[in-house]
């Protein structure tokens, strides 16, 4: 599809283009706005395109071969200067993506005359080298000597840093993070000297056709810098298998449970490749205490679908099988888990395997994850199967029933043990036209029992919004506290905490709705579980695409929403945006926890953290005590995010928001390199799951 938006044809010097949502709301994967422009010379672009979109990029071109990739950000904002060569009859900005949809469009073009133009390019060139991390200033090949190759090249190169880049194909990734040095393979050989030999086990059902059972086999004698002994466990219906190598060995369960206890084992599903330098990792990573697992993608004609997993998350095991059919584990752990009885036969072994495998950790152990693609299936992707999820839950006496939910995700619903009184803590100042809809939505919809609400109202001066405070009080379910102080969003969630008579608190910002009548009685269910310090919803915008999907910490430079802007239909990464999973953190727009917790913990950062990154903050303390915090998308509401308080468009808004980040770097500094929920492997520029431009995860030999 393609859209073309004429702005008017007066003045060359000066052209504004505003509010083109007013009139189009375009969807396609290519949108031109022409710019009415001929006159040689330098100009400036200034202005905002809001694009719902996974992935876009802007670009100015002209008719005579011109093309210049813009720094559009990811808030959409676009500040940029160019040079219009001579004899130009056309020059447009054309957005490219897939499904654009354009929210709002303010665009300014200008003439702009040498001295402002040499200051805005060496302005941003100076900031950028000295705001941007090394990392990412290797991508961008910014170096002390790049203004060398003249000011206009050097400020291209910083602008890469500011642009919604689009994403690399996997193809290009394998260069970056595959490749070993001669010196490299000769430390890979001195490390595998030290340690054991492992056994591969190829496994599978009968349903697994014979090739795919060889190639799983083969796949093993390819091995770079070591070799492994394979054993085949075959299940009934399959007598033998032809054309294996000679030192193969045909198993059985009960020689497998003989196997002395410290045997390092690699459990392989027939149909599943290995890497090259599958062995010599695993090898090397051997631990007899837990078990292991490494990312993977899909072999078709070609490598695709790389499926680049969180570190260990027991929620989204149950709800997606994430971890796969391929783990390391210890003969003496495999023996203990009971695999090796009756489950290994199924054709939902691998499920089976490592549900009951993470059964036998101890409640501080958790499994080794290889963030490298260490393997290949043949077999195309499938979703789990709600029966061994549900076995699990009954070996571990939990009251729930999982069911097969959307996009072949298992949804485990929990059920209630008790339904402890709730208190939801909504803070608001005036904003009736926002607060109004909140709170009668949680009055009429919610069908969890036992809930208060706690309005605290921080200086509202509307009569109409005093009178419906005032309407409210009648309603026994409903307190209105005064907090007569400055805007604080830490302190007005702490204060009316004190003030709260719920053992659970449930934090809700007044700019939300409720969507699914059972949201309460969700979160309350997961909150209950073993462990679980926090627990967040999934968050829509008005228009019904995803705000909120849990949070990644790192990514984007301090905090993040996960699969944010994705449609409300669309599954996200790995399924993850529809998935139950443990995260380093959720937002508190709605985010429940329990009182004692919060209490115990000093409540949100009042302090340091008045307004942004609080909840945050809250949530990476809750894990540093030793809790989990859980994202739950069976809990819907939708969020008009941060109406309430208005935009950080002041300087002092700016600064306020500026030193908050820098705290959080600070007092984050470890996770912010690491989130164990989002992999390295993937785009550390912000966290939309696409992949990373820079090798983070280096072979134990490249170390």
């Amino acid at each position: 599809m393609t859209l073309t938006c004429h702005l008017s044809e007066n003045a060359l010097d000066h052209v504004r283009f505003d509010e083109v949502s007013k009139r189009w709301n375009p969807t396609g994967d290519h949108i031109a706005i022409n710019l009415p422009i001929k006159k040689a010379g330098w100009y400036s672009l200034d202005g905002q395109l809001q694009v719902h979109s996974k992935q876009h990029s802007l670009m100015l071109m002209t008719d005579n071969g011109v093309c210049i990739m813009l720094p559009l950000t990811r808030k959409g904002l676009l500040v940029d200067v160019f040079y219009l060569p001579a004899n130009v009859q056309r020059v447009w900005l054309q957005l490219e993506g897939q499904k654009l949809s354009v929210a709002h469009c303010t665009i300014t073009v200008s003439a702009i005359g040498a001295v402002k133009r040499l200051w805005r390019m060496a302005r941003r060139v100076a900031l950028t080298y000295v705001r941007q991390p090394a990392a990412q200033r290797r991508i961008a090949t910014l170096h002390w000597y790049s203004l060398c190759a003249g000011l206009e090249p050097c400020y291209r190169k910083v602008s890469q840093l500011r642009q919604w880049s689009a994403e690399i194909p996997y193809s290009r990734w394998q260069e970056l993070n595959e490749h070993d040095t001669p010196a490299q393979h000769r430390r890979a050989r001195r490390l595998l000297q030290k340690q054991q030999n492992i056994v591969v086990v190829v496994y599978g059902d009968n349903s697994i056709a014979q090739s795919y059972w060889q190639s799983s086999v083969n796949s093993v004698f390819v091995q770079q810098w070591t070799s492994a002994s394979v054993q085949v466990l075959l299940p009934a219906g399959i007598d033998a298998l032809d054309s294996l190598p000679e030192t193969v060995q045909i198993t059985t369960a009960d020689r497998l449970k003989n196997l002395p206890s410290n045997t390092a084992l690699l459990l392989l599903r027939a149909g599943a490749i290995l890497s090259p330098r599958a062995l010599a990792w695993w090898r090397i990573m051997a631990n007899s205490e837990t078990f292991s697992y490494s990312d993977h993608d899909y072999f078709t004609t070609e490598r695709c679908l790389p499926q680049f997993k969180p570190d260990w998350s027991l929620e989204l095991l149950r709800s997606t099988h994430y971890i796969g059919d391929v783990v390391g584990v210890s003969a003496g752990l495999l023996a203990k888990s009971g695999w090796l009885e009756a489950d290994w036969q199924q054709c939902t072994a691998g499920q089976h395997l490592v549900l009951r495998l993470a059964e036998q950790l101890l409640p501080a152990q958790q499994p080794e994850h290889i963030s490298a693609v260490l393997w290949h299936d043949l077999l195309a992707p499938g979703g789990p199967s709600p029966e061994p999820v549900q076995q699990h839950l009954n070996r571990l006496n939990i009251r729930a029933e999982a069911r097969t939910a959307r996009d072949n995700t298992v949804w485990v619903d929990y059920a209630l043990s008790a339904t402890p009184l709730v208190s939801i803590i909504i803070p608001t100042r005036d904003m009736l036209h926002l607060l109004a809809p909140c709170v009668n939505s949680v009055l009429e919809q919610t069908q969890y029992p036992a809930f208060e609400i706690v309005i605290v109202d921080n200086q509202s001066t509307c009569p109409d919004t005093l009178a419906y405070m005032q309407q409210l009080s009648t309603d026994p379910r409903v307190t209105i506290l005064r907090y007569d102080q400055p805007f604080n969003y830490a302190a007005i969630n702490n204060y009316a905490v004190e003030q709260a008579a719920g053992e659970l608190i449930c934090l809700l910002n007044n700019d939300t709705e409720v969507i699914t009548p059972q949201w309460l009685g969700q979160m309350v269910g997961v909150q209950l579980q073993s462990n679980v310090g926090a627990v967040g919803a999934r968050l829509l915008y008005s228009n019904r695409t995803v705000q909120h999907a849990g949070d990644a910490v790192g990514p984007g430079g301090c905090a993040d929403h996960m699969h944010s802007g994705i449609d409300e239909h669309d599954a996200g990464y790995m399924r993850r945006a529809v998935a139950t999973q443990e995260l380093s953190a959720v937002t508190a727009a709605c985010l429940l926890t329990p009182k004692a917790l919060f209490q115990q913990l000093n409540g949100l950062n009042a302090r340091q953290l008045a307004v942004a990154f609080n909840d945050v903050d809250y949530c990476l303390r809750v894990r540093e005590a030793g809790k989990r915090v859980v994202y739950t998308p069976h809990a819907q509401l939708y969020h008009h995010e941060s109406v309430s308080r208005g935009k950080d468009d002041t300087d002092e808004k700016v600064r306020r928001t500026r030193a908050e980040a820098d705290y959080m770097r600070q007092r984050w500094a470890h996770i912010m390199q690491h989130d164990p929920f989002y992999n390295p492997n993937l785009n550390y520029a912000r966290p939309d799951f696409t992949l990373g431009r820079e090798q983070r995860v280096k072979a134990p030999w490249q170390r």
